[in-house]
Parts: C-alpha cells; structure tokens; sequence
C-alpha cells in the first residue's frame, strides 16, 4: 500500500479596499516556485512522537489549527490590475514588505491554517459529509479565466523570478 497526500483547493483572495488585494497562493518562496503540497505535514510534524520513534506523515491525527512562520508561510502576492496576471508581484511577509508595497497601515499579524474534515467522497462534494471546499476564486481574478491557458503553460524562466501561473491558484 502507498500513502501520500494530495492538495485540493485554492488560493486565498482578500480584497484590502480601495483597489487594493492580497492572496496567499498555493505555492512557497519568493518566487512561488513550488507548490505546499507538504505545508501540512511540515506544520503538524511529529506532534506528540519522541524524536527517537519513527514518524509516519500520512497517518497522525491532523486537526486544528497551526501557526504557519519562516519557511512554511506561501508566497502572499498583489496584482495592480486583477485582469493583467503580469501585473502581480511577491509581497514580502514582514512589515516592512507591507509597509513598501502597501503604505502605511498595512502589516500581517499571522498565516494560519486549519485542518478540515474532508468527509467521503461523493457526498463531500455537495457538502452533505465534511467541510466543502470553496470555489469561487476565478470569480474575483477575471486573469485566471481570460487567460487561463497561457497561464496553464507558463514556464519558468531562468534566472528565477515570480511568474504568474494557474496552479498558484487552482489545484484540482
């Protein structure tokens, strides 16, 4: 038998107001390069086993909520026009990358993430067993549905630097 986990879901979208957003993408680094396939892992990580026991990541009891710092908090990125995906860029999670991009005002107090019950398929899908998953992003980025094969198809480019692409967003 094999194990592994599997991300479902999308990014998150806040609308700040007065033509101001931020999101947190399902992607890591200065770049969103990668995507958090393992955040959850990584934040739940060997609770309650000794460092001498082996640890299986795919069977603890994952609920609640974790504290996501450092290196386990996504790529949080603002784009000036929400249908121009090219004019996104990387807002640094400190104050002072708040502070640059946003003004004065703006800071991030915490990244939190929290377990849900994901019930059993089909009946999760409708809601009728576990938390649903929330659809509704391409609704406030029109980017992601005007241009969502090319962004389907972005490669990276060398040397790195922050490229918009559908799978930030989306994974299915």
């Amino acid at each position: 038998m094999t194990g592994g986990t599997r991300v479902v879901g999308e990014a998150i979208f806040i609308d700040l107001g007065q033509g101001r957003n931020l999101m947190g993408l399902m992607a890591h680094g200065p770049t969103a390069e990668g995507l958090n396939s393992d955040i959850a892992a990584d934040a739940f990580q060997r609770e309650g086993v000794p460092k001498n026991q082996p640890w299986c990541p795919y069977a603890p009891k994952w609920n609640g909520f974790r504290l996501l710092r450092g290196n386990l908090t996504p790529t949080l990125a603002t784009f000036a026009d929400l249908n121009d995906p090219a004019s996104g860029r990387v807002v640094p999670a400190t104050d002072v990358g708040f502070y640059s991009i946003f003004g004065p005002g703006y800071r991030l107090e915490s990244v939190i993430l929290e377990m849900v019950t994901v019930g059993v398929w089909p009946l999760n899908l409708i809601g009728l067993w576990g938390t649903p998953i929330t659809h509704g992003i391409e609704q406030q980025i029109p980017f992601l549905v005007s241009h969502r094969e090319q962004l389907r198809n972005v490669q990276r480019n060398m040397p790195p630097r922050f490229q918009t692409g559908f799978m930030q967003f989306v994974h299915e």
